[in-house]
Protein backbone atom coordinates (compact mmCIF):
# COMPACT_ATOMS: atom_id res chain seq x y z
CA UNK A 1 0.00 0.00 0.00
CA UNK A 2 1.22 3.86 -0.83
CA UNK A 3 -0.03 6.65 0.26
CA UNK A 4 -1.45 8.73 -2.09
CA UNK A 5 -2.39 11.69 0.24
CA UNK A 6 -3.41 11.89 4.16
CA UNK A 7 -5.93 14.81 4.83
CA UNK A 8 -6.95 15.99 7.82
CA UNK A 9 -10.37 13.68 7.38
CA UNK A 10 -9.60 11.35 4.42
CA UNK A 11 -6.89 8.97 3.87
CA UNK A 12 -6.11 7.67 -0.07
CA UNK A 13 -3.85 4.79 0.11
CA UNK A 14 -3.04 2.97 -3.60
CA UNK A 15 -2.92 -1.02 -2.75
CA UNK A 16 -0.73 -3.08 -4.36
CA UNK A 17 -3.17 -3.98 -7.39
CA UNK A 18 -3.41 -0.35 -8.28
CA UNK A 19 -6.60 0.51 -6.56
CA UNK A 20 -7.53 3.14 -4.11
CA UNK A 21 -8.46 2.54 -1.05
CA UNK A 22 -10.75 5.73 0.87
CA UNK A 23 -10.76 5.57 4.59
CA UNK A 24 -11.77 8.48 7.07
CA UNK A 25 -10.05 9.26 10.02
CA UNK A 26 -11.27 9.84 13.34
CA UNK A 27 -11.55 13.24 12.66
CA UNK A 28 -13.17 12.77 9.57
CA UNK A 29 -16.13 10.70 11.65
CA UNK A 30 -16.70 13.31 13.84
CA UNK A 31 -16.82 15.92 11.23
CA UNK A 32 -19.30 13.99 8.74
CA UNK A 33 -21.55 13.72 11.90
CA UNK A 34 -20.98 17.57 12.43
CA UNK A 35 -22.22 18.11 8.46
CA UNK A 36 -24.72 15.47 8.87
CA UNK A 37 -26.13 17.81 11.39
CA UNK A 38 -25.36 21.03 10.31
CA UNK A 39 -26.47 20.49 6.44
CA UNK A 40 -28.77 17.82 6.38
CA UNK A 41 -29.70 19.18 2.99
CA UNK A 42 -26.00 17.60 1.39
CA UNK A 43 -26.17 14.72 -0.39
CA UNK A 44 -23.60 12.00 0.01
CA UNK A 45 -21.45 12.63 -2.23
CA UNK A 46 -21.61 16.31 -1.41
CA UNK A 47 -20.68 15.42 2.11
CA UNK A 48 -17.49 13.72 0.80
CA UNK A 49 -16.59 16.57 -1.65
CA UNK A 50 -16.10 18.58 2.16
CA UNK A 51 -14.97 15.90 3.97
CA UNK A 52 -11.57 15.93 0.84
CA UNK A 53 -11.45 19.68 0.59
CA UNK A 54 -7.74 19.73 2.23
CA UNK A 55 -6.22 17.19 0.27
CA UNK A 56 -8.36 18.94 -3.43
CA UNK A 57 -7.31 22.51 -2.72
CA UNK A 58 -3.46 21.25 -1.96
CA UNK A 59 -3.04 18.93 -4.49
CA UNK A 60 -4.45 17.84 -8.26
CA UNK A 61 -6.60 15.11 -6.76
CA UNK A 62 -10.32 15.78 -7.66
CA UNK A 63 -13.15 13.77 -6.76
CA UNK A 64 -16.50 14.23 -9.41
CA UNK A 65 -19.93 13.00 -8.74
CA UNK A 66 -20.17 11.88 -12.66
CA UNK A 67 -17.44 10.09 -14.50
CA UNK A 68 -19.73 11.84 -17.94
CA UNK A 69 -17.81 15.08 -16.75
CA UNK A 70 -14.52 13.48 -17.80
CA UNK A 71 -13.36 12.93 -21.19
CA UNK A 72 -13.41 9.19 -22.98
CA UNK A 73 -16.90 9.00 -23.36
CA UNK A 74 -17.71 7.32 -20.39
CA UNK A 75 -21.41 5.21 -20.45
CA UNK A 76 -21.08 5.46 -16.91
CA UNK A 77 -22.59 8.01 -14.22
CA UNK A 78 -20.25 6.68 -11.38
CA UNK A 79 -18.09 8.77 -9.06
CA UNK A 80 -14.43 8.66 -10.03
CA UNK A 81 -11.42 10.35 -7.54
CA UNK A 82 -8.86 11.77 -10.18
CA UNK A 83 -4.97 12.42 -10.00
CA UNK A 84 -4.16 14.30 -12.39
CA UNK A 85 -6.57 16.48 -14.44
CA UNK A 86 -6.63 20.21 -15.80
CA UNK A 87 -9.63 21.93 -17.56
CA UNK A 88 -11.22 21.44 -20.84
CA UNK A 89 -9.97 24.85 -22.26
CA UNK A 90 -11.03 25.61 -25.42
CA UNK A 91 -8.29 27.62 -26.14
CA UNK A 92 -5.83 24.78 -25.92
CA UNK A 93 -5.23 21.92 -28.96
CA UNK A 94 -6.62 19.48 -27.26
CA UNK A 95 -10.08 20.81 -26.61
CA UNK A 96 -13.31 18.53 -26.42
CA UNK A 97 -15.75 20.30 -28.08
CA UNK A 98 -18.81 18.44 -26.05
CA UNK A 99 -20.92 20.51 -23.43
CA UNK A 100 -20.81 18.03 -21.04
CA UNK A 101 -17.00 17.65 -21.01
CA UNK A 102 -15.38 19.86 -17.78
CA UNK A 103 -12.18 17.93 -17.24
CA UNK A 104 -9.30 16.39 -19.17
CA UNK A 105 -6.76 13.32 -18.47
CA UNK A 106 -3.01 13.64 -19.01
CA UNK A 107 -1.32 10.25 -20.38
CA UNK A 108 -0.16 9.75 -16.55
CA UNK A 109 -3.43 10.72 -14.74
CA UNK A 110 -5.06 7.75 -13.22
CA UNK A 111 -8.60 7.64 -12.79
CA UNK A 112 -10.32 4.86 -10.09
CA UNK A 113 -14.37 4.90 -9.82
CA UNK A 114 -16.69 3.79 -7.50
CA UNK A 115 -18.31 0.45 -9.03
CA UNK A 116 -21.42 -0.20 -6.81
CA UNK A 117 -22.86 3.64 -7.07
CA UNK A 118 -25.80 2.75 -8.48
CA UNK A 119 -25.74 0.07 -5.13
CA UNK A 120 -24.61 2.66 -2.31
CA UNK A 121 -22.25 5.64 -1.97
CA UNK A 122 -18.97 5.65 -1.27
CA UNK A 123 -19.48 7.36 2.48
CA UNK A 124 -22.35 5.03 3.49
CA UNK A 125 -19.97 1.88 2.50
CA UNK A 126 -17.32 3.35 4.54
CA UNK A 127 -19.59 3.69 7.56
CA UNK A 128 -20.27 0.57 6.99
CA UNK A 129 -17.44 -1.40 5.85
CA UNK A 130 -14.35 1.01 7.12
CA UNK A 131 -13.17 1.47 3.65
CA UNK A 132 -14.09 1.76 0.07
CA UNK A 133 -11.94 0.49 -2.71
CA UNK A 134 -11.90 2.26 -5.68
CA UNK A 135 -11.45 0.50 -9.33
CA UNK A 136 -8.57 1.84 -11.08
CA UNK A 137 -9.86 2.32 -14.45
CA UNK A 138 -7.45 0.98 -16.84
Amino acid sequence: MTPLHHGQYVHLDVLANGNLRVTLTKGGDEELDDLHLTHPELTSDMLLIELLEDITCNSDVMFLDDISALDGGHLSQAPVIIEGWRPNDPEEPDYVDESYVHYLTNDDSKVWYWNSYMIISILEHIKRQGEAELILLQ
